[in-house]
C-alpha cells in the first residue's frame, strides 16, 4: 500500500507518453450536396478523371460516376489535402464507403482500387474527361489497393507507385484473399449493388518502411513492407472501370493523420519523482529491515 502513490505517478507518466495528437484531413459525407469544398466541415474537392466520357453528381448525400452506355470508363476520384509527412511512428489513415452495380468485375483491371498519393506535379483544379490518367500521374508516388473481383476469393494487395507512368506490377504486400458472399467467377455480386462496403488503408511510418492495415467488406489484414516510394502525402484516389451506364458511388471518406506518442515534458518529471519516491520508501523498508 505504501507504493500506491509512486505507481500512480508511473501510470500519469505513461498516460502522458501514450497521448497521441490526431489531425482529420478529409471528412467528406457529401450531406451539403456538392463535390466541391462546402459547408461541411473538412470536405474537400472532388475531381474526376476518366479515360472516356462519364458523368458525376452528388446523389442522395453520396459521389456518383456513370459510364456512358457502351463506353467502358476508368473513373479516378481524386481530392486533395495538406502536404503530410510522416516521421517514424506516425500513422495517415483513409477509409470510405462505396457501391457498385458493375456486373462485370472478373478482369484484372476492373476491380476497386484506393490508395493515399503524393501528386508531384500540379494538382488538378478540374475535372478531366478522356484523360491519360496514366501521363497525368507520371509524378505521382505512394500506394493503392487493389481490391477483389467477382471470384469467391481473391486476393486484397497493395502496390507502390514510383515516378513512373503506371503503378509497379509486382505487389509489396502479403496477399489476403477476401471472399465474398455469394460471388463465383463471372457472376454479378449483388450485393455490390446493395449494400455498401467499406474499404480502408492505413500506413504507419517505420524506420524500414511501413507497417499497413487494410480494410474491405469486414476483413482485416496487415503487415509490413520496406518498400518506400513516398513519405509525403498529399492526395486520395478512388477509382474501377464501369461500363455501359453502370456506376460507382463513394460516401463517408475519412482521412486522418496521427502523430506518434511524445512524451510531454511534464512526463519526464513524473517519472523521476516515482522512482525517486519509490527508491527512498524501499530503502526506508530495508533500513526498518535491519
Amino acid at each position: 500500500m505504501k507504493l500506491l502513490f509512486p505507481a500512480v505517478l508511473l501510470t500519469g507518466a505513461l498516460v502522458a507518453v501514450a497521448a497521441h495528437a490526431q489531425v482529420t484531413l478529409i471528412d467528406d459525407t457529401f450531406s451539403d450536396g456538392g463535390r466541391t469544398n462546402g459547408a461541411d466541415v473538412n470536405d474537400a474537392q472532388w475531381h474526376m478523371i476518366t479515360t472516356n466520357t462519364a458523368t458525376t453528381t452528388v446523389t442522395a448525400n453520396a459521389l456518383r460516376t456513370t459510364a456512358a452506355a457502351g463506353a467502358p470508363a476508368h473513373p479516378h476520384a481524386i481530392a486533395y489535402f495538406n502536404n503530410t509527412t510522416l516521421g517514424v511512428g506516425d500513422t495517415l489513415a483513409f477509409s470510405f464507403t462505396f457501391t457498385s452495380n458493375e456486373t462485370n468485375y472478373t478482369q484484372g483491371a476492373t476491380n476497386v482500387r484506393w490508395g493515399l498519393f503524393n501528386m508531384g506535379g500540379s494538382q488538378q483544379s478540374s475535372d478531366l474527361l478522356t484523360a491519360n490518367v496514366n501521363t497525368l500521374y507520371q509524378n505521382t508516388t505512394g500506394y493503392s489497393v487493389f481490391g477483389p473481383r467477382t471470384t469467391a476469393n481473391n486476393p486484397v494487395q497493395i502496390y507502390s507507385r514510383s515516378t513512373n507512368t503506371t503503378e509497379d506490377t509486382t505487389p509489396i504486400s502479403t496477399a489476403a484473399n477476401v471472399a465474398i458472399a455469394g460471388a463465383t467467377a463471372n457472376t454479378t455480386v449483388s450485393t455490390f449493388v446493395t449494400t455498401p462496403i467499406n474499404a480502408s488503408l492505413s500506413l504507419t511510418r517505420t524506420v524500414s518502411g511501413y507497417d499497413y492495415s487494410v480494410g474491405y467488406a469486414g476483413t482485416t489484414f496487415s503487415g509490413s513492407f520496406t518498400t518506400v516510394t513516398a513519405t509525403t502525402f498529399n492526395m486520395v484516389d478512388i477509382w474501377a472501370i464501369t461500363n455501359n451506364s453502370n456506376s460507382l458511388t463513394i460516401d463517408n471518406v475519412l482521412v486522418t493523420y496521427t502523430a506518434a506518442a511524445i512524451p510531454e515534458p511534464s512526463s519526464y518529471a513524473l517519472f523521476a519523482g516515482a522512482a525517486g519516491m519509490a527508491g527512498a520508501l524501499t530503502l526506508r523498508r530495508r533500513g526498518r529491515k535491519g
